[in-house]
């Protein structure tokens, strides 16, 4: 009988590394998204801080133009984020139009300063119930009021 034919070798498969790209993507995209998330929620670093103190200062003397009898406290957060505190009545005494205005040029002016890729965000929270009353996103340079 004759040998058995021996069948040729398969050639090799072309390998499809596609999949690698997308999950290299994915985990970049998530990794961006957590460096831009997770530091607003932790203490800034001392020369963060040091850094921004005449920025503050400015945006208090500007603030008390609108706001004359308010109250006015800053405090800055990881990533060049900025909450401004200020009592409720005080924030709604002058008209959205005004407030609008106001937050968007401090929004804007921090964002310009301190932007960068950390995308911060300029938050005006009430001083008695801690609630967000108006926000300035860097990611869109957009402002929202309260119960928008």
């Amino acid at each position: 009988m004759p040998d058995s034919a021996k069948k040729p070798p398969e050639a090799a498969k072309p390998s499809d590394n596609s999949g690698c790209g997308a999950v290299g993507f994915c985990l970049l995209l998530l990794f961006y998204f957590a460096a831009t998330f997770i530091p607003p929620h932790l203490d800034p670093e001392k020369a963060d801080i040091e850094k921004t103190t005449e920025s503050r200062d400015t945006i208090v003397k500007f603030l008390a133009k609108p706001f004359p009898t308010a109250e006015i406290q800053l405090k800055q957060l990881g990533s060049f984020s900025l909450e401004v505190w200020i009592q409720k009545k005080d924030f709604e005494s002058v008209s959205y139009l005004e407030r609008r205005s106001a937050l968007k040029a401090v929004g804007k002016g921090w964002c310009d300063l301190y932007g960068g890729w950390m995308l911060p965000t300029v938050a005006v929270r009430d001083a008695k119930s801690g609630k967000e009353l108006a926000a300035y996103h860097c990611l869109f340079h957009n402002t929202t009021m309260g119960e928008e």
